[in-house]
Order: C-alpha cells, then sequence, then structure tokens
C-alpha cells in the first residue's frame, strides 16, 4: 500500500497499485484526447524493499504530478476523490462504479477546458479535397523548378571551382617566373 500526501490540502490516504492502474485506465478512456503517462509493470507476487517500495512510491508521486499539470485533468472528480477519500473501501466501490462507465462514444462527447472542440470538418474538408488537384500540380511545378535551379548551381559551383583551381595554377606560375627572374629566394 502506497501513502500520499496531498498538499497544501493536508489529505492523506492509501493506495494499492492496483487503485493507479485503475485511475489510469479510466483517465484514458474518458480522457483520449490527453497524454497519461504510462505506470510501471506491477508484480503482485513479488517482495519488494525498502529501497524498491520507496522507487514506486516515487515514482507514483510523479505520475501524479504529471497527471495534476493537466489543466483538463485537474478539473476530474475521480481524480479529486482519488487524492481525498480516505476509506480505502468507500474509494474501492467508487472505483468498481467508474470502471464500469463508458468513456465518449463521440468527438463531441469529448470534454476540454474550455468546450470547443471541432466537430463538423466536412467544410473543411471538402474546402481541402476540391483545392488539392490545383495544389498538387503547383506544388509539383514549384519542386521540379527548385530542382532544376539546385542541378544548374551544382554544375555552376563545379565550374567555379575548376576555374579558381585553373587561376591558382597560374598565379602559382606567375610567381615562380617572377622569383626565378628576378632571383628572389
Amino acid at each position: 500500500m502506497i501513502v500520499i500526501h496531498t498538499y497544501p490540502f493536508g489529505w492523506k490516504v492509501q493506495r494499492l497499485d492496483i487503485d493507479f492502474v485503475q485511475l489510469r485506465n479510466y483517465l484514458v478512456k474518458k480522457y483520449p484526447q490527453v497524454l497519461i503517462p504510462p505506470l510501471p509493470l506491477v508484480n503482485q507476487k513479488k517482495k519488494l524493499n525498502k529501497k524498491q517500495l520507496y522507487k514506486k512510491k516515487v515514482y507514483y508521486q510523479k505520475f501524479l504530478t504529471s497527471i495534476v499539470k493537466s489543466k483538463v485533468l485537474r478539473g476530474c472528480k475521480f481524480l479529486v476523490e482519488f487524492l481525498k477519500e480516505q476509506d480505502q473501501y468507500k474509494f474501492g466501490y467508487d472505483l468498481s462504479v467508474k470502471e464500469q462507465s463508458r468513456g465518449p462514444r463521440k468527438v463531441k462527447q469529448i470534454k476540454t477546458l474550455t468546450g470547443e472542440v471541432l466537430c463538423e470538418a466536412s467544410d473543411l474538408a471538402q474546402k481541402f479535397s476540391s483545392g488539392f488537384p490545383i495544389f498538387n500540380s503547383e506544388y509539383q511545378r514549384i519542386n521540379g523548378s527548385i530542382s532544376k535551379k539546385c542541378k544548374e548551381i551544382e554544375i555552376s559551383s563545379k565550374k567555379l571551382a575548376h576555374d579558381y583551381f585553373a587561376l591558382s595554377t597560374e598565379l602559382n606560375n606567375l610567381q615562380n617566373l617572377v622569383m626565378t627572374s628576378t632571383d628572389i629566394v
């Protein structure tokens, strides 16, 4: 059993590993639009030492902290009950009732902080799909033009590099001529 202290409210509750799993499952089902962090695998048969129990407690604290950071989840009544209800048996009963509740079946049922969810995308989809052939042909034209210019630049840069090398060779020849003619060492 994990003891959870909630500050600044001063709530102190005890929860089992399965309670965290069920909380996560409930949140994933009820709030599919929110990323819920994963939980570690639980082996009920394995006896944990103090160090392992401490690590598990820290992990669960991080899990709860990341959940409470979400403005959408912060208002979830079930999460508040998870952190507030001290009677483990009453919470277990509430949990079993919540487990039976279904998550949203339609996009309109998803609850967000502002309540704004784009449900009617048919106009946008129609606009996008009707303009897509024009977009695609323009994209192909622009992409072809860019590709052609890049090839021209590549050829020009190779020619320019060749001309620079030829110039440097001639400059070296000129330097050798001046040095041998004037006996400058």
